[in-house]
């Protein structure tokens, strides 16, 4: 069975592999791991303009007010969206705008403002005792976001993501799940076009109740005397279960050959609803470096197991280099010197707007 089930009438929830206008988008890179990414681009429905929350005088919607999932105006589970406009993501609502000369010559002379999105899914029984998690790779600008009529996250920039663990609010089988975000894309970080609206892919992972957390691996090289590296690795652990639960660790360091060259495993307990930090240190002798003409990167592999069986692995490439800089020689790569030239590449490619490709992006690099 699919985790995804069809949503309301009006939206389908889709699934990676279902196709649409544009297909499903690839999975982030770096994302290697025993999650199920599910493509959740599709099926939106979208409304220019702000909705004000009515105004609340009654005592019996006052009380409503301040219980859990009770969320009012288009944040509301039951609000009928009926009459929005569909869409696919990303999107940007600010390029559809009508060029005037009163709007902000920055940002394109487009007119910003506040829009919302929403969109509903169901999840299938089967996904039931999984931890759930809502990734949104990026909203422009400033954004809330309700599950099932309670506020999630707030984002207060375009250029991170967020991963909103669901888990505690999903709901299973025939129940509908709703997605409300409203993008305040008044709010500018920059000094060139930033557009407005959920601009880049979002997610549903679904992983097992110990798992991995998001962004949950860091590796950083250390060099040591005689060439003899130390690289120490963390992992952030989450029990999403009702019960604490014993975590199995390994960690693996493959060369660019694919070939082990160093490993190491811990065992801890992480509690229940819980986090917790595996720690692990390897020692890498002669290792390869990385530099400007042989980028030679190493993989970490992470993975973590509980006593049910299940598991979840992570995984990140890194390079071994020293780096040094000098108040009167400058900066040193592995030893040796180096002039650092860079470029303020702004995101603001004129034939895609905000959904550029990387290709745009290595383009100009490389006018």
């Amino acid at each position: 069975m699919p985790a995804l089930l069809p949503g309301a009438a009006s939206v389908v929830a889709t699934r990676a592999g279902d196709g649409g206008k544009r297909g499903p988008a690839p999975p982030p890179a770096g994302t290697d791991d025993a999650g199920q990414w599910l493509d959740l681009d599709e099926g939106w429905r979208f409304h220019a303009g702000d909705l004000p929350f009515p105004r609340l005088l009654a005592q019996d919607e006052t009380y409503d007010n301040a219980k859990a999932g009770r969320a009012w105006g288009a944040a509301a589970p039951d609000y009928d969206d009926t009459g929005w406009r569909q869409l696919q993501l990303p999107h940007d609502f600010v390029v559809e705008q009508t060029v005037r000369a009163d709007a902000n010559i920055a940002q394109g002379y487009r007119p910003r403002g506040i829009a919302w999105y929403r969109r509903t899914l169901r999840l299938d029984e089967s996904a039931r005792g999984q931890a759930v998690e809502l990734r949104l790779d990026g909203i422009a600008s400033h954004a809330t976001v309700w599950v099932n009529g309670m506020p999630m996250a707030r984002s207060w920039s375009g250029y991170n993501g967020l991963v909103i663990d669901l888990t505690p609010v999903a709901r299973y089988g025939n129940a509908l799940n709703s997605i409300a975000i409203r993008v305040d894309a008044e709010a500018m970080d920059g000094w060139w076009y930033e557009g407005g609206g959920i601009y880049r892919h979002t997610w549903l992972v679904l992983r097992a109740p110990l798992h991995i957390a998001g962004d949950g691996l860091a590796a950083v090289p250390r060099e040591g005397p005689g060439d003899l590296w130390q690289l120490p690795v963390q992992l952030d652990l989450a029990n999403s279960g009702e019960q604490p639960a014993e975590a199995w660790v390994d960690v693996a360091l493959r060369d660019p050959n694919g070939a082990v060259v160093a490993s190491g495993e811990t065992q801890l307990r992480v509690a229940a609803f819980g986090t917790a930090q595996a720690a692990i240190s390897m020692s890498v002798p002669q290792p390869q470096r990385w530099s400007v003409d042989t980028p030679v990167l190493y993989r970490v592999q992470a993975s973590v197991r509980g006593a049910d069986g299940r598991s979840d692995r992570a995984e990140c490439e890194i390079g071994f280099r020293s780096l040094r800089f000098d108040a009167d020689h400058g900066f040193f790569l592995n030893g040796r010197p180096l002039k650092i030239k860079g470029v303020c590449l702004h995101q603001d490619h004129a034939a895609s707007v905000w959904r550029c490709p990387m290709p745009c992006m290595r383009s100009a690099c490389s006018a």
